[in-house]
């Protein structure tokens, strides 16, 4: 009788053929493996030469030995090439067009970061040494409760013996994404994802499914207590494996040392943590580089634009001191002010944030003669903003701006007096243009009710006054101040701007004065609007505002009159910077893999959301913290942070890091004391995004060792790379680095016997 069983071919031992599978092979899919294949065959034979008629089986059959596929190393080997070279993965001359690892991955939807970490990783010569030989079934934990049933495992192992044994050049991964989303709800759908997301939660499952530890007993992670190090490490590093061992554990897991500090008792806390990669840092994304216009309150002085580099998350009070250390003043006396369309558009608090300023922001810092003016009993400080006369009227005509805003402060006593307001607002004004705004002053003699808190300028001894036939001063005092973004309080910035009919003469406010003879011209929270005579158009508009009809004019252009808002002296930047901004111009770069890894381990304190619990005074602390690498995997896998969220804005760096291809030697990085040859790497893999957050893709770069080639693998799409530096870009976000003298594990022939198998059987 023709014999239907299910059988697994890891069975065929003292239990015989029991648990093995043959059915109907001629039913197998066109794209089997050579692997399935070589099932189908094998397992016919046996089946039909040892069934017994009432359908039962022969037991105590050794069964002939069955050419092993794939055959990755069974014999003596050295450096991790011999892993592929001179292996023939065709068990015999038919079976020749196995993939051999170079088969694209059908994109699914948004899947390319699924594919390009795939590629990553089955070109990890260990662990796909490791499923490909079917040692992976013995280490198979079904009842892990904190893995996937064996399910990942399964799926992942079914995909490799496709990649690396298959004939075709493309393979859809469906059923693998089908897997991982039953068990990762956000893998679900066809959105995009992070490819070091993905990686992170399959090397988690696999590392459960594949668990050697059937009962995890309960651990309790020691403190240093004063203990040398070296013990402490071997001690945690212990009560880990007690609770976890797997093939990624044995490749993937390094060791950290977290070093606490505690900030009131100084309190000294070590602890030695498993980590499964590097993510590092950038460097560059520690920085924020911003240019702010400074407006000096003394006229003389000009008006300049000033350069500055903080580290990203800086307060405006933090760029307020660089500023005025930079400009010798003091931060205290700097108003910090948004400026759009010639008037402020927001106003900055003290504890705003450096990365709240976006690149095309006008952000302007002026300087005021007393410090703190919100606060201030002896000035009246406010804003003015000036527009020219319009020759059209209307009930709800609206000003139009021009230059920028003035900042201006009088004495509590010269706010009494609209002549004191007026001439402070022309001295301020003067450095906007080239035309003079004063004239002698009539009767010669100063006079003695002008509260002024500056001095005239002096022309051959005589006393001059602002020009009265220049421009007019209005007031309007909004009831509250706020910014276009209902959230945030600010001054002089109201959601909607007056008309020009609530705007009064400040000398018709003080005419209009009746029983309060001390009522100020101007109180603080005012806003002053200077109305320039239309005469003065072209000395105080600037040319986008004032163009001729006439052309260009026979006097020479520095003789006219011509508005100063706009002109400033050469941009202030500090030498560092300059030569800093002048490499990334040229193309040139200072980040490499090296800057990164020594952000990694500077010192830090922690955030207010993440206190950590002083044993010793008994309550949360801010602690400062350190991070240094005390043990290497053989697989290093580095995650460049290229992604971050700030106050709920994301972004990406698009730097160049610059890392080694051969030869990464990381002996200065690791505190455990081995031969420096256990901390030398070679790259194999390199897991790239492209673009920007919306509109990113994800490819691999990958050496198949085997034929000792780079691959680029785009979805679906693989071609050899000729030249092997090119794989170094900005795109560059996962780096697969393995250890070069890293043990080579060896499987029995049992494991290769079953994994000719297929992977789906059980």
């Amino acid at each position: 009788m023709e014999a239907s069983l299910d059988v697994s071919y890891t069975a065929i031992t003292d239990k015989a053929i029991v648990d093995a599978v043959v059915k109907h092979p001629e039913d197998k899919e066109e794209d089997s493996t050579v692997g399935e294949i070589q099932e189908f065959e094998a397992g016919r034979d046996v089946a039909a030469k040892f069934a017994k008629e009432d359908g039962s089986y022969i037991v105590n059959y050794t069964p002939p030995v069955i050419q092993p596929y794939p055959s990755f190393g069974i014999t003596a080997l050295g450096p991790h090439e011999a892993l592929f070279k001179n292996r023939s993965l065709s068990p015999s001359p038919s079976n020749n067009g196995a993939a051999d690892g170079i088969c694209g991955l059908q994109n699914l939807g948004n899947t390319c970061f699924m594919n390009s970490a795939l590629q990553c990783l089955s070109n990890t010569p260990d662990l796909t040494h490791y499923i490909l030989t079917g040692a992976w079934r013995d280490d198979l934990n079904r009842d892990n409760p904190l893995g996937m049933g064996g399910e990942v495992a399964h799926a992942y192992a079914n995909l490799i013996d496709k990649l690396w044994n298959g004939t075709s050049k493309v393979f859809s991964p469906c059923d693998f994404k089908s897997t991982i989303g039953r068990f990762s709800p956000s893998f679900t759908g066809y959105h995009q994802h992070d490819s070091q997301e993905l990686l992170a939660f399959l090397l988690d499952g696999l590392h459960e499914d594949l668990n050697r530890i059937l009962k995890k007993p309960y651990t309790q992670v020691p403190d240093s207590n004063g203990r040398p190090d070296k013990e402490v490490a071997a001690d945690c590093w212990n009560i880990h494996k007690a609770r976890n061992d797997s093939i990624i554990v044995d490749l993937f897991q390094g060791q950290y040392k977290s070093t606490l500090v505690c900030p009131e008792c100084k309190k000294v806390s070590v602890t030695f943590d498993p980590f499964m990669y590097l993510s590092l840092p950038l460097p560059i994304n520690k920085k924020w580089i911003g240019t702010v216009t400074y407006v000096p309150y003394d006229p003389s002085k000009p008006v300049v634009d000033i350069k500055v580099q903080l580290p990203k998350g800086s307060t405006l009070r933090q760029l307020k001191d660089k500023v005025a250390e930079m400009v010798g003043t003091h931060s205290s006396h700097l108003f910090s002010t948004k400026v759009l369309s010639s008037r402020f558009c927001k106003s900055h608090d003290d504890g705003d944030t450096v990365d709240e300023l976006e690149e095309k922001d006008k952000t302007f810092l002026y300087e005021l003669p007393i410090p703190d003016f919100t606060t201030s009993t002896s000035h009246v400080v406010f804003p003015v903003f000036s527009m020219l006369e319009s020759a059209q009227s209307g009930p709800s005509r609206r000003p139009g701006f021009i230059g920028h805003p003035m900042m201006v402060a009088v004495t509590k006593e010269g706010a009494n007096n609209p002549d004191t307001v007026y001439a402070t607002v022309a001295h301020q004004a003067s450095r906007y243009t080239t035309t003079s705004l004063y004239e002698l002053k009539k009767d010669n003699i100063p006079d003695s009710n002008n509260d002024m808190s500056f001095e005239m300028p002096p022309s051959l001894g005589d006393v001059k006054e602002p020009k009265r036939s220049i421009f007019k001063l209005g007031f309007f005092a909004p009831s509250q101040f706020r910014c276009k973004s209902t959230s945030c309080a600010t001054l002089y910035a109201p959601t909607k701007m007056p008309s020009l009919n609530n705007i009064q003469d400040i000398y018709q406010r003080v005419a209009s004065r009746q029983s309060d003879n001390n009522a100020p011209a101007v109180r603080q929270g005012d806003m002053i609007f200077c109305m320039w005579e239309r005469s003065w158009k072209e000395s105080i508009c600037s040319n986008k505002y004032s163009h001729s009809k006439r052309g260009h004019s026979s006097l020479d252009s520095s003789s006219r009159p011509r508005a100063l808002w706009d002109e400033r002296p050469n941009e202030i930047v500090k030498p560092v910077l300059m030569e800093e901004l002048a490499n990334t111009k040229n193309g040139k770069t200072t980040i490499s893999l090296n800057d990164c890894l020594m952000e990694h381990a500077k010192e830090e304190q922690l955030g207010k959301g993440e206190l950590w619990h002083c044993p010793n005074c008994k309550k949360n602390q801010q602690a400062t913290k350190k991070m240094d690498i005390w043990r290497l995997s053989d697989i290093l896998v580095v995650h460049l942070k290229r992604f971050s969220v700030m106050d709920g804005r994301h972004d990406k760096i698009g730097t160049f890091v610059d890392f080694p291809i051969q030869g990464l030697d990381l002996s200065g990085k690791v505190l455990k004391d081995v031969d420096q040859n256990e901390n030398v790497y070679d790259l194999y893999g390199v897991s790239n995004h492209i673009g920007g957050l919306n509109s990113g893709h994800y490819t691999a770069y990958v050496k198949n060792e085997k034929l000792d080639q780079w691959y680029n693998f785009d979805d679906s799409h693989v071609s050899p790379i000729q030249e092997v530096e090119s794989i170094k870009s900005s795109s560059a976000y996962l780096l697969f680095y393995r250890r070069r003298n890293a043990l080579v594990r060896e499987y029995g022939q049992r494991h290769l016997i079953s994994g000719a198998m297929n992977v789906d059987c059980d």
